[in-house]
């Protein structure tokens, strides 16, 4: 199980005491990469999915923890695709409406105002960093504990601006 230092390290380019680019400062832009993937997400640019990512952030931890959001998903129908996030494995794809509605489209639309983005834009965002999020946490297939977790949730959500 990969603790907190390890998580935070990996999405921050690692060996640098959890901190990146220049004055100790998070490369946030390469956190982002990390976890969706890839440079860029479906069109949205790294400012969006910034944006995105602390109202993602805060919204996990208001809902009980990650745990409990895997859980809604996979009660919405999503259950192939979080076990390919949670498992060893590649991370299945998940079209963005399908997430929305298992997430709730009551979340999505606020966690878009609170990110300051459209609907659509939050569903597309999420779509690619949820899967990234998840597979980070869980390197070796598992969850860590959920104290663990809120705490990570935390110090990321503090990166992100999402902690209000």
């Amino acid at each position: 199980m990969a603790g907190l230092e390890d998580l935070l390290g990996g999405l921050m380019g690692g060996g640098q005491g959890g901190q990146g680019g220049q004055g100790g400062t998070p490369d946030l832009g390469a956190m982002l990469g990390q976890l969706t993937g890839q440079g860029g997400a479906g069109g949205l640019d790294m400012g969006k999915l910034a944006a995105l990512a602390g109202p993602l952030l805060a919204t996990i931890q208001q809902s009980g923890g990650l745990d409990k959001i895997l859980g809604q998903l996979q009660s919405g129908g999503l259950g192939d695709a979080v076990s390919s996030w949670v498992g060893t494995g590649a991370n299945q794809a998940v079209d963005p409406a399908a997430l929305s509605n298992a997430f709730g489209t009551d979340q999505v639309a606020n966690i878009a105002n609170q990110a300051g983005v459209s609907v659509d834009e939050a569903q597309q965002g999420l779509s690619n960093l949820l899967p990234g999020l998840v597979d980070q946490a869980s390197p070796s297939g598992q969850l860590p504990d959920s104290g663990s977790m809120n705490d990570m949730l935390s110090q990321l959500g503090s990166l992100f601006g999402g902690s209000k």
